[in-house]
């Protein structure tokens, strides 16, 4: 009787010599909650990546690790924290700087000064009669 497609193709990848990268994710995988709990306690990602890296519970380098702490966390960990902001209020304000800052910000008119001095004021926005 024929396997399935399914069958043959976990055969063929379970015969596959494993990948480095491969090797590399399923290493941080493995670890992943206990750097998602150091992050969680103020931790940083290059000192939680040193005691891993030392005591030789990941061979990964700190490029890659970073790579997977923000593939992998700190997208979950957004959804987490806006979640988390939305119920507890202003107490998730200071969980740190993702994104645009908040304000207006206007481009089209260009910043004035609080004071009028004479001198350059740089406009990003052309004026097309003083152009030509």
């Amino acid at each position: 009787m024929a396997k399935n497609y399914v069958s043959q193709l976990g055969e063929w990848v379970a015969s596959q010599p494993a990948t480095q990268k491969a090797k590399n994710l399923t290493a941080f995988l493995a670890v992943r909650d206990d750097v998602r709990d150091a992050l969680n306690a103020a931790y940083s990602v290059k000192t939680v990546w040193a005691h891993l890296y030392e005591s030789k519970r990941i061979d990964i380098k700190y490029d890659a690790f970073l790579g997977y702490v923000h593939r992998y966390l700190q997208k979950s960990g957004q959804q987490s924290e806006s979640s988390d902001s939305q119920q507890s209020g202003a107490a998730g304000a200071g969980a740190g700087f993702r994104g645009k800052p908040a304000g207006p910000a206007s481009r089209s008119e260009p910043r004035k000064l609080s004071v009028d001095m004479p001198g350059f004021v740089f406009n990003p926005i052309p004026n097309k009669d003083e152009l030509l």
